[in-house]
């Protein structure tokens, strides 16, 4: 659903068999990160600081967006239309 790069060449996808991924080597090989459980179809990297935003929507249909500043290990609910 997703793709993109951080400054350091890794790439992150959102799949949906496959959850959100990440590679250091453009693809070849992958490693499961652990992500919200939410369909992530946007994925943006703060290299800098380090932190990975995901932005979709739960299986309840609310949009949401999540951050997480240690790889993945835990996320943050950090928007979401569900009170609209």
């Amino acid at each position: 659903f997703a793709l993109t790069f951080d400054d350091n060449g890794i790439m992150y996808a959102s799949t949906q068999n496959f959850g959100l991924l990440r590679s250091s080597d453009l693809g070849k090989t992958w490693e499961d990160i652990k992500d919200p459980d939410i369909t992530i179809t946007n994925i943006a990297i703060d290299s800098q600081n380090k932190i990975i935003y995901v932005a979709g929507h739960s299986q309840e249909g609310f949009q949401e967006v999540y951050s997480s500043s240690n790889e993945g290990a835990n996320w943050q609910l950090i928007g979401t239309n569900k009170e609209l």
